[in-house]
């Protein structure tokens, strides 16, 4: 039979600490299950909701300047190193499926009302950069916006290289592969390899193994 005085010590040995850094700035910082495990969000707007469960995770920052943002990250994901998700702007959702991994840097910033949809079991090489927004916007002579933000959206068991960048608007499929150094701007089909600036299909039907 467990009593409560040792139900209390078993959880200060699995939470270490939940505080919050700045009242002045709205952040807050989360410590979570597994030791060096951190998650800073950083709130500067309203009505922004973050699903976010247990992960394995070395500071791992969500950064809100808008109202009405969501962010969800699934269960079994593995940020190592340094990663982070900036949302700029309103009406802005990021979709993390489940058992992905992203080693060091990995940066999404997403704006203007769009979406990221990253799938299951993927796999995010150092340095990798997603976005759906320039940040500045372009006009034709005639006053015309020429770089709208779109959307993204990469497929389940897709590894990205080191350093690969994907563009606003690109659609990654299945089982793709994307070379390192790598900068994507056209959509990319399932089970291929992709690489080279702007990247190019470089090798079709292929499967791959961690």
């Amino acid at each position: 039979m467990i009593v409560m005085s040792d139900l209390k010590k078993k959880i200060k040995r699995v939470v270490v600490k939940s505080r919050i850094l700045s009242p002045l700035y709205n952040v807050y910082l989360k410590y979570v299950l597994w030791k060096r495990c951190t998650i800073t969000i950083k709130n500067y707007g309203q009505n922004n909701i973050t699903d976010i469960p247990i992960i394995y995770s070395n500071n791992f920052i969500v950064t809100f300047r808008g109202d009405n943002n969501f962010v969800k990250i699934g269960k079994g994901c593995n940020f190592k190193n340094t990663n982070s998700i900036y949302v700029q702007g309103d009406d802005n959702v990021v979709v993390i499926g489940d058992n992905v991994t992203f080693d060091s840097n990995v940066l999404i910033v997403v704006g203007e009302g769009t979406k990221v949809n990253i799938g299951s079991d993927c796999i995010f090489a150092d340095r990798v950069h997603i976005r759906t927004t320039d940040q500045h916007t372009i006009y034709d002579e005639n006053r015309k916006r020429i770089n709208p933000a779109k959307d993204v959206y990469i497929g389940n068991r897709v590894w990205l290289g080191k350093d690969a960048i994907i563009m606003k608007g690109v659609k990654v499929g299945d089982g793709a592969i994307i070379g390192m150094d790598s900068m994507v701007t056209k959509n990319v089909p399932e089970r291929c390899i992709a690489a080279g600036k702007p990247a190019k299909v470089i090798r079709t039907n292929i499967y791959w193994n961690e």
